[in-house]
């Protein structure tokens, strides 16, 4: 049996309009499994997918990750679909408001599931800044090509 598998697409947007992409594989990691089976199981209660996290850490992904290797924010999800095909699209965006955001070199991107056990480092940190640049950008888990 293959590994589960995600796609992340993220763009950025500047005033309405989408000036840069990107797209690519995203490793599901051991540790999201247990999950992945509870919920195929049956039991839904806690396993959900919950947060997005952004890391400036810059080791290479591995099936043995358990957290991001540099954690800086978390946010949580904005919601998400389902393609009716065993696509699922995991919505988040990172805006000027995000101001714990502001100033990272964002490195590692994560879905962070199974809430109701784990907690999540505070989501933000004070201040502003006017140069920062929308973002958004949303994890699609292809249920169908495990």
């Amino acid at each position: 049996m293959r590994r589960p598998i995600g796609t992340v697409r993220i763009c950025l947007v500047q005033r309405d309009r989408i000036v840069w992409t990107y797209g690519g594989r995203n490793l599901f990691v051991n540790a999201g499994l247990p999950a992945l089976a509870a919920l195929l199981g049956g039991d839904t209660t806690g396993e959900f997918a919950a947060a997005v996290g952004f890391g400036t850490g810059s080791n290479a992904p591995a099936v043995t990750d358990t957290a991001l290797t540099a954690p800086a924010y978390y946010k949580a999800l904005d919601g998400h679909s389902e393609d009716g095909n065993g696509g699922l699209t995991l919505n988040w965006s990172l805006t000027t408001a995000d101001t714990g955001a502001q100033g990272l070199t964002i490195q590692e991107l994560a879905i962070f599931a199974n809430h109701a056990s784990t907690g999540l480092p505070g989501h933000d940190r004070a201040g502003s800044d006017a140069r920062a640049q929308d973002y958004c950008a949303n994890s699609l888990w292809r249920g169908n090509e495990y």
